[in-house]
């Protein structure tokens, strides 16, 4: 039974072991990737409330606001997600709650939630190809904040361990379109979390494993005090 146990612990620490040496790579690939998915969206775009609405939300946050957080001991993040996993472009939105160790030091705990989805009908996770995904991510969040001295723009990087909640819509496990059915499974899931605020504004381009794949979150949002 200890040699059975062994050799599938040996064999999840190598695959995670393999998937993080691949890390730098597939960021480079996957970088590449969502930057041409958003290009071909944006030409085939026609929808001008579309446009109206990223251009409102962008204003919304470079607009300073009485309640942004600049440092403080509590803070809440508010994120729009582009969500790639492998190669499948999807999006989403995070949800971070942030609290200051103490304030003689710039080191934060929390936690952090919110969703991805995927639609475009070759999602893969767990084994299983779905026709649609949504992932609902519960993580522990660590965080450290460089400070700059009479300075809005605050450098930080952060790790963020936890499980991901994965609903499969339409799972199809043996190619048999007979056998479609939905299911929802938990993995592992971690992300490292570089990233900078400029006052009430931040930018995070996240990126980690969920069950081994590899995952690129780039995130803009809200910083609040509360």
């Amino acid at each position: 039974m200890k040699t059975k146990t062994t050799r599938i612990l040996q064999s999840k620490s190598q695959k995670y072991y393999s998937a993080l040496t691949q890390l730098p790579t597939q960021l480079q690939h996957s970088s590449q990737s969502i930057l041409r998915k958003i290009s071909q969206w944006w030409r085939g775009t026609k929808s001008r409330p579309v446009i109206k609405t990223l251009a409102f939300c962008s204003s919304l946050a470079l607009t300073p606001s009485t309640q942004a957080a600049g440092a403080g001991n509590l803070q809440l993040e508010l994120g729009a997600t582009a969500a790639l996993l492998d190669n499948e472009l999807g999006y989403g939105g995070s949800v971070t709650f942030l609290g200051r160790i103490s304030p003689e030091t710039a080191f934060y705990v929390g936690l952090e939630s919110g969703l991805s989805h995927w639609s475009s009908g070759q999602v893969q996770l767990g084994g299983s190809h779905a026709a649609e995904l949504n992932v609902i991510p519960v993580l522990a969040v660590a965080q450290y904040e460089f400070e700059i001295d009479d300075s809005s723009v605050r450098p930080y990087l952060g790790i963020a361990p936890g499980v991901g909640f994965a609903i499969h819509g339409s799972v199809d496990p043996q190619g048999d379109q007979a056998a479609l059915k939905a299911r929802t499974d938990v993995y592992f899931e971690l992300l490292f979390k570089p990233g900078v605020a400029f006052g009430s504004f931040f930018v995070e381009p996240k990126l980690g494993l969920i069950d081994g794949n590899f995952v690129f979150l780039p995130t803009v949002g809200l910083v609040l005090a509360i």
